[in-house]
């Protein structure tokens, strides 16, 4: 048995290996994060507050991004210094990260409980107590990036795997210990406790490389290229954080109750295609990071993946839009819900092109090329500002034409179903642009070659 697994490892190669005993971890804790997701969160959770959950959720991220920008290279040089066995290089970095997400958190803390309110006015939600656990999200959430980069980096696969088998009981355990008392607050109770859990795994995963057999060299020698490469990543990301954040914050502020919590329940289905490329993204930078280092040709591995990616998770949404009315319908609770099941189909297929340029940007990262970013930045502005722009359109009443008003106003852009088809769009958009970019540079390796 062990002689065949060795064998079926050989022939599949680290990256598909790998990312198939991830698969398999990853569906146990789908099937958690389903119960959880849709039957156990909306039995406690107001259906007012549903709509709250994501955009919620996304603020922690959105608040710890200046620290994630400053930690960009952290992953790709990990990976580097790794594969050329330079242990002491990977052991100085990783402290000198955690050190600056430490020092760096009383600024998350600080800002995050200032900028609470503003938010909570906006999501239509109030209480101190969430602001006290959202500064803690945010602090913990600094931490994980690190931990979770540097585990992968490492190739650490069983520990991530362990990571990844262990979260989803974990955080059903506290969510059915909190939620029945707290509602929305002990959502985020469980999240904070999730979070803490995730981190002590992490740092005992990385107990060698921490320890004191491993002493520090010093990487600053390599800051220039580590700048260079800092640069049009920050770009990626802090545009792609604010545009997510806009597309949450805008469902719910601008939509009905009804509409913000029908496109919660809609986007716990919507992600399923994501299980394809989940599995796979945990090893696919490392792999494809020390496969450009030491020279060797990456572009069929992407293909492989992207196609795999793409068109199971097209067939997947699709199978989606099928039966979707029908399952809004069949559960009592979700009754309210299925005049926007139609909505799923296009929702899951904006994520299987979102998944596409995740895939396609992590690989171009890996290589330490950003052509991407001439096409995926303006296009993700663009759509924040339709959203922005469409659905509040009473702001420019008094500085456009009143016909320009009148045509925004319209379009009754303040609906669930408009912002889907600009999410679509938008997105579709950007999986055109990776499309045309691989096409342009198959080209241009003919005539090199020729």
């Amino acid at each position: 048995m062990i002689l065949m697994k060795e064998k079926v490892k050989a022939w599949l190669g680290p990256l598909w290996w790998y990312s198939a005993v991830m698969f398999c971890i990853q569906r146990f804790g789908d099937v958690i994060n389903l119960y959880t997701g849709l039957w156990l969160v909306p039995k406690w959770v107001p259906p007012a507050e549903l709509g709250a959950l994501l955009p919620l959720g996304q603020i922690g991220g959105m608040l710890g991004l200046p620290l994630a920008v400053l930690l960009m290279p952290f992953t790709k040089f990990l990976n580097t210094f790794g594969a050329r066995a330079e242990l002491g290089k990977v052991k100085a970095l990783l402290c000198d990260a955690l050190i600056l997400a430490g020092c760096s958190a009383f600024a998350i803390a600080a800002y995050t409980w200032y900028s609470a309110p503003f938010v909570f006015e906006r999501l239509r939600i109030s209480g101190s107590g969430l602001i006290w656990l959202l500064c803690g999200i945010a602090v913990t959430s600094a931490f994980m990036p690190i931990l979770n980069n540097a585990l992968q980096a490492l190739k650490l696969f069983r520990c991530l795997g362990f990571v990844g088998l262990a979260s989803a009981p974990v955080r059903l355990f506290f969510l059915m210990l909190l939620l029945p008392f707290c509602g929305l607050l002990g959502f985020f109770s469980a999240q904070f406790l999730f979070n803490v859990a995730t981190l002590g795994i992490s740092f005992w995963g990385l107990s060698r490389i921490l320890s004191s057999d491993v002493r520090r060299e010093s990487y600053w020698a390599h800051w220039r290229e580590m700048v260079s490469y800092t640069l049009p990543i920050a770009v990626v990301m802090i545009v792609g954080s604010v545009a997510t954040t806009v597309q949450l914050l805008v469902i719910r502020q601008r939509l009905p109750d009804v509409e913000s919590a029908a496109f919660y329940f809609g986007s716990r289905f919507s992600e399923i295609p994501n299980v394809l490329w989940s599995a796979i993204a945990v090893v696919f930078f490392p792999v494809i990071s020390e496969a450009f280092e030491k020279g060797r040709d990456t572009r069929r591995i992407l293909i492989q993946v992207l196609v795999f990616t793409v068109v199971g998770g097209a067939v997947v949404a699709f199978g989606l839009g099928y039966v979707m009315d029908w399952l809004f319908g069949a559960v009592q609770k979700w009754k309210a819900y299925q005049p926007y099941a139609y909505l799923v189909v296009w929702m899951a297929m904006t994520n299987v092109f979102r998944v596409a340029f995740t895939c396609f940007s992590t690989h171009e990262m890996a290589c330490r090329r950003f052509g991407f970013i001439s096409y995926a930045v303006p296009i993700s502005l663009f759509e924040a500002g339709v959203l922005v722009s469409l659905t509040g359109y009473g702001f420019f009443a008094p500085y456009l034409p009143a016909s320009w008003v009148a045509w925004m106003g319209a379009l009754h852009a303040a609906r669930l179903e408009f912002i889907v088809w600009v999410m679509l769009i938008s997105s579709f958009a950007t999986f055109m642009g990776i499309v045309i970019q691989m096409l342009v540079s198959r080209t241009r390796a003919k005539r090199m070659s020729a």
